[in-house]
């Protein structure tokens, strides 16, 4: 159990799991050579290929990056001389819709999910295909507004990767960042992806990749930050409701929230107090696969109602639970009462907290006005 004295809610999302403080030291690390969202954003609108580089637990590699609508021959043909990777195109659900484009299999088996659809080509104006013009051309093609199916062929040498609503919010991948930066840089939301491999064919990581954009004189972003970008400037919650309970800890105020990018998501605030006092606040973050998790007992390093009663004995205290799967929607307030009030009711699964469930617990706590905070996790 992890202490934390005196926390600022601005500082809560760098605070609240050890892998999220590790990426924001890495960071600090590297910030010499790491461009903020913004400055990737300008550089996208500006027509310049970037870097982008995805978090060490996932990937671990870096991306070249260019929008779309920017993309040429030359663009093409120094990724693949430099890049060395597989030359992608990242297209939002609506495009590859709109293209009437297939899933390349039916059953998705690897490792990170990425959703490639059938490979493409443009239906005229190419020889082989091949050449960095002819994917250059196919590209324009599958992204101009008024194309249509016929326009395209499949199979081809170019790659669609399926981006998934919500972006990176839902799935930290280059096909959702590159939707996500071209979409806020306001462009069309699709991009041209190539990894970066070394020159013995292995994959480029970060130290190798700072070395390559000193040489080529590119900018590097991470998707992490990216993450963070949209979680300030974008609401991904909703409360959808409150109500006061009252539970064998005392009385608390207890508020739901909608997940926005995940329909079958809920997560809760259970609050004593006012946390919108200077005093400091009680937090608990927990993130709960379902409601059987609150009263599951076995191997939880920290009791659910023990949670509650050093809330409900502190001036102020917010207990979060992230992702409340199993709630019935119809009829939330008694199912909770029910569990809160259980003699059994011990614990819920504490998961170390990814940037998304992060975000959650910050939008929460600003929601509800919290200042100041020790927190628990």
């Amino acid at each position: 159990m992890v202490f934390i004295n005196n926390i600022s809610r601005s500082h809560f999302i760098v605070l609240l799991s050890n892998h999220t403080i590790y990426l924001n030291r890495k960071r600090d690390e590297m910030s010499l050579h790491i461009s903020s969202t913004v400055e990737i954003i300008h550089e996208l609108r500006s027509g310049r290929m970037i870097i982008l580089v995805d978090e060490e637990d996932r990937e671990n590699e870096g991306d070249l990056l260019i929008a779309s609508e920017f993309v040429s021959a030359d663009a093409i043909n120094f990724m693949v001389k430099y890049g060395r990777g597989l030359v992608c195109l990242t297209l939002t659900n609506e495009y590859c819709n709109k293209l009437g484009l297939t899933m390349m299999s039916d059953r998705n088996r690897s490792r990170y999910g990425t959703n490639f659809t059938q490979s493409i080509e443009a239906a005229c104006g190419i020889d082989t295909g091949i050449s960095t013009a002819d994917r250059a051309h196919t590209i324009k093609v599958a992204i101009s507004s008024d194309t249509t199916p016929d326009d395209i062929v499949q199979p081809g040498h170019i790659f669609p990767v399926r981006s998934v609503p919500g972006g990176v919010l839902v799935r930290a991948g280059h096909t959702e960042a590159g939707c996500d930066l071209t979409s806020i840089a306001g462009l069309i939301p699709s991009s041209v992806i190539c990894e970066i491999l070394n020159d013995d064919g292995t994959m480029a990581r970060l130290p190798d990749l700072i070395s390559f954009s000193q040489k080529h004189n590119i900018k590097i972003g991470t998707i992490y930050d990216l993450v963070q970008y949209r979680i300030k400037n974008e609401s991904i919650i909703s409360r959808i409701g409150h109500r006061n309970i009252k539970t064998l800890q005392g009385t608390f105020k207890l508020v739901f929230y909608k997940d926005l990018f995940h329909d079958k998501s809920l997560h809760i605030a259970l609050i004593s107090g006012d946390p919108r006092e200077t005093h400091e606040t009680l937090v608990y973050i927990y993130k709960s696969i379902s409601i059987v998790d609150i009263m599951d007992v076995n191997e939880k390093p920290l009791s659910f109602n023990n949670a509650l009663k050093n809330i409900s004995n502190s001036l102020s205290g917010v207990l979060v639970l992230i992702n409340c799967q199993s709630i019935d929607n119809n009829n939330i307030s008694e199912q909770i009462n029910k569990i809160l009030n259980s003699e059994d009711a011990n614990n819920v699964n504490i998961n170390s907290l990814d940037s998304y469930s992060c975000g959650i617990s910050d939008q929460i706590l600003r929601d509800i006005g919290v200042k100041n905070m020790k927190n628990i996790i």
